[in-house]
């Protein structure tokens, strides 16, 4: 017992616990992070606004009700609005978008122009007042334009 009461004393006379004691560390605080940025919005697209759509069939497939008496038929023109990001609607559900090289893509809703499947169009700007292409849609194809009112 007397060898663990030395081993103690020793330990404490070995702490020197009261001589220069080393002040702590000082605490920075973390800096207030920055706000993210805030992204740049997009350019509104050079096609937005009021335009008007119409379409010429060029040819039939009876799927839609169409017959070959009808090839040369003109449907519209509709109002049509281009949204500030290039895309519109037109009637019966089928939409659409201009992107900012002019290019066209079109789908047609299963049901519009009495077409039971969907379809779709292709087609492009010349200018940012005239855009023109073709559709499919159930065996018929259409000629379509797009123009500023």
């Amino acid at each position: 017992m007397r060898n663990w009461m030395l081993l103690a004393v020793l330990l404490l006379a070995g702490c020197d616990s009261d001589s220069d004691p080393s002040d702590p560390s000082p605490v920075v605080p973390s800096p207030t992070p920055s706000p993210a940025p805030t992204p740049t919005p997009a350019a509104p697209s050079a096609y937005a606004g009021n335009w008007v759509y119409r379409t010429t069939l060029t040819a039939v497939d009876n799927n839609c009700g169409h017959t070959p008496a009808d090839i040369g038929l003109v449907e519209g023109p509709f109002a049509v609005t281009v949204g500030s990001d290039g895309t519109f609607t037109l009637a019966g559900g089928s939409t659409g978008s201009i992107n900012s090289a002019g290019n066209v893509s079109i789908t047609l809703a299963a049901g519009s122009n009495n077409c039971p499947g969907t379809g779709t169009g292709a087609g492009g700007c010349r200018d940012t007042d005239h855009c023109d292409g073709t559709s499919q849609q159930s065996g018929d194809v259409k000629r379509w334009t797009l123009f500023r009112q």
